[in-house]
């Protein structure tokens, strides 16, 4: 202690700020834990997903309305998602965009809030009649504005909002362009559901707790090994616990 006061001062310092920093960085990642189970539904925008990256066939509808009849479901609705090009409705405008479509029925989302430019409200109304909700970096790509007409494969459709958040979608994550939001009643009028189409049929419920689980077990035991998943918001709850456990030990 006489000879080297200095460096155990010195050494017990570093402890104290390590423990410090761990006990810091837990406290924040146990915060942040809570705050995303929380809001799992909403990452997840249902308590039930199931999905197919191929049209619905009859025999597999069939069988997924029979188990879905069986659950205590108390709402659905479905939505089809695919990459394609969105180009001013002008023809002497030749220019174009990649963009994430996303048609929706009515009803959507079943949890949280689609968030539009200048505090306007989501309503399925501005879907109607070809109505188009894009993300801002489609007007600033195409060089247009609210109001606008855009084309979307056969066909054309009017600007009627900015979308600025939404649900089920993580910032961050990896993305083909920017969203933009149309009827699922439109679709088949744009003609971009052709034979090799890449598309993803997800149909979205909101179920009774007691039943998520066997619903998911049920679907998932009947299309083993095929092209159909179902997945609930507590599978969301898994992943971002395992993501934040390891990011705790990894920092920590």
């Amino acid at each position: 202690l006489r000879a080297a006061w200095g460096r155990l001062l010195f050494f017990f310092l570093c402890v104290a700020v390590g423990v410090g920093a761990i006990a810091a960085l837990r406290s924040v990642i146990q915060n942040v834990r809570t705050t995303l189970i929380r809001e799992a539904r909403v990452l997840t925008a249902a308590d039930v997903v199931i999905s197919t990256n191929r049209p619905w066939a009859e025999d597999v509808r069939g069988r997924i309305d029979a188990a879905i009849g069986k659950a205590p479901v108390t709402q659905r609705v479905e939505v089809v998602e695919l990459a394609t090009m969105v180009r001013p409705a002008d023809e002497s405008r030749a220019v174009a965009r990649m963009a994430e479509l996303q048609a929706v029925d009515r009803g959507f989302p079943l949890y949280g809030e689609l968030g539009l430019r200048d505090g306007v409200r989501f309503d399925h109304r501005l879907l109607e009649d070809h109505g188009i909700l894009v993300r801002p970096e489609v007007l600033v790509q195409l060089g247009i504005a609210v109001g606008d007409q855009v084309r979307v494969g056969n066909a054309t459709f009017t600007i009627r909002g900015v979308i600025e958040t939404e649900p089920g979608r993580r910032a961050g994550m990896f993305s083909l362009g920017p969203r933009v939001l149309i009827d699922r009643a439109h679709l088949d009028e744009t003609g971009l559901l052709t034979f090799g189409a890449r598309a993803r049929f997800a149909i979205l419920m909101k179920v009774e707790e007691s039943g998520i689980e066997p619903l998911v077990t049920t679907v998932r035991d009947q299309f083993k090994g095929s092209f159909v998943s179902a997945r609930s918001y507590r599978s969301t709850e898994d992943r971002l616990g395992e993501d934040l456990r390891v990011a705790e030990n990894y920092l920590s």
